[in-house]
């Protein structure tokens, strides 16, 4: 097979796994917005449940600060690294039983 042939298939190998971005009632909404709020409040790791580009995405770590304009949540996941995550594309928050500390500077928001 030619490279093409291949990268082709990868590709559609990859499509094939995209899901369409599961719709939450009200009720599911105030859950996330509980937990994510307990968890700012005590510092303790969230495990979230992301959308983004037909997969979804598990990260751990700490919600640091809700943009409440621009519904957007500053979190730091366990390695560190900082996401802007659209609040629309949170399908779930709950506590995590991970045992991860948060960096530092993570409060200095």
């Amino acid at each position: 097979m030619l490279p093409e042939h291949i990268n082709a298939l990868r590709k559609r190998k990859i499509e094939q796994k995209k899901v369409e971005k599961p719709i939450l009632d009200e009720q599911e909404w105030e859950i996330i917005e509980q937990n994510i709020a307990y968890a700012m409040g005590e510092t303790l790791p969230l495990e979230i449940r992301y959308f983004r580009d037909g997969f979804i995405i598990t990260l751990v770590g700490f919600a640091l600060y809700f943009d409440t304009p621009n519904k957007i949540l500053r979190f730091e996941d366990k390695n560190g690294d900082r996401r802007n995550l659209f609040f629309g594309n949170i399908l779930g928050a709950e506590i995590s039983d991970e045992k991860i500390r948060p960096y530092v500077d993570s409060l200095d928001c």
